[in-house]
């Protein structure tokens, strides 16, 4: 019975991931304070980057001076009250220099205490737009 379970479970994440890894959307997840703790494979197709070297940096290390001024004083608003938000279009630097713009969107999600724990965000690239 016990093995029927943990072979149930492993194949949902299984699928769970293969579907995450193949939308054409960048999924992630970052703490209370930004930093993101899970990011999807697409962020390599949409800003050059693996995973590996995004978790553990906040969004804004991957954004123009100007970009990062502008986005933290409206983002710091959305963060202190906790809401979704929906669209935000934000610059971000690819790996290789040149500037991607993305469309981002995100819920809050907390502890049971009620407490914020982060935010998870969709984004996809608008650039061309």
């Amino acid at each position: 019975m016990n093995k029927k379970i943990n072979e149930r479970q492993r194949e949902r994440k299984e699928r769970f991931r293969s579907l995450v890894d193949n939308t054409t959307d960048w999924l992630c997840e970052s703490d209370n304070d930004i930093v993101y703790t899970y990011v999807s494979q697409k962020i390599k197709a949409l800003l050059g980057y693996e995973p590996e070297e995004v978790i553990g940096k906040t969004l804004f290390c991957f954004m123009p001076t100007e970009e990062r001024k502008r986005f933290k004083r409206y983002f710091q608003h959305i963060i202190k009250c906790g809401k979704p938000f929906v669209e935000l279009e934000s610059i971000m630097l690819h790996k290789d220099g040149r500037l991607v713009t993305l469309e981002i969107s995100g819920v809050p999600f907390f502890y049971t205490e009620g407490q914020f724990q982060g935010y998870r965000c969709i984004g996809y690239d608008i650039t061309n737009r």
